[in-house]
């Protein structure tokens, strides 16, 4: 991806060491894991290192490409064919969902248009940063842990 495109789009993806030293979770046999800007998965593989069932894994992302290559990493790392990684708005998705761990680096500044920042700072009750979008919508459906990476 050209860095203007990354730039405009909020995207920067976490390296791997980073996320192994930030993702320390001990999951029960049902716990559900999300990331809802996952990329290329790091966070998603880290969380089925750690103990998490390929099947009780989520993601979400808005580039079709970085799908494709998280649910490959998953069938390489487990044998799973996960139907659990969506091309989709996680801010559009979010209320259909409960999770026990959401861990995740939001897309920072992400421009989108003006009026679809009102109506999700309105939604949200909160200033127009994407970050606080996200941080809103976690909150929301969180039953036990999230953690972010913040600029």
């Amino acid at each position: 991806m050209s860095d203007s495109y990354r730039n405009k789009e909020g995207i920067y993806y976490t390296p791997y060491e980073i996320v192994t030293d930030f993702l320390k979770i001990q999951p029960t046999e049902n716990d559900k894991f999300c990331d809802p800007c996952c990329g290329s998965g790091n966070f998603i593989i880290r969380a089925i290192e750690l103990g998490f069932k390929p099947q009780n894994v989520y993601g979400f992302d808005t580039d079709p490409i970085a799908v494709e290559l998280t649910k490959q990493r998953i069938y390489q790392l487990t044998g799973y064919k996960t139907n659990n990684i969506f091309n989709k708005d996680f801010l559009k998705e979010y209320q259909n969902y409960k999770f026990e761990y959401i861990y995740t680096n939001p897309p920072w500044g992400k421009k989108l248009p003006l009026k679809e920042k009102e109506k999700l700072a309105k939604q949200f009750n909160t200033n127009k940063d994407t970050i606080s979008f996200f941080f809103c919508a976690i909150l929301e459906i969180t039953k036990q842990k999230f953690g972010l990476i913040l600029p």
